[in-house]
C-alpha cells in the first residue's frame, strides 16, 4: 500500500474530525495527493486504494472508540456553529 496515501488520508480525516467545516478542503487535499501517486507512476492504483482504505478504516475505528469513551474530537468553536 502507498504510505503517502495512508498518511495524507489519516491526517486529513483527523483534521476533519477536529474541524468539520474544513472537511471539503481536507478531502480535496487527500484526493489530490493520492491521485498524484499513480499519476506520476510511483504506485499502482490498487496500492493507492488499499492505502486509502487502511487509513480510512483506522481513523474511523479510532474516532468511534473515542466517541464511545465520551471524548469529543471536534473543536468546541466548530461544533457550536
Amino acid at each position: 500500500p502507498s504510505g503517502h496515501t495512508q498518511s495524507i488520508v489519516a491526517v486529513m480525516m483527523a483534521l476533519g474530525f477536529l474541524w468539520p467545516r474544513g472537511r471539503p478542503v481536507f478531502w480535496t487535499i487527500a484526493v489530490l495527493v493520492a491521485a498524484s501517486r499513480f499519476i506520476i507512476t510511483v504506485h499502482y492504483t490498487s496500492d493507492v486504494i488499499v492505502g486509502a482504505f487502511v487509513a480510512f478504516a483506522t481513523a474511523w475505528i479510532l474516532q468511534r472508540y473515542f466517541e464511545r469513551k465520551g471524548i469529543k474530537l471536534a473543536w468546541a468553536g466548530a461544533a457550536q456553529r
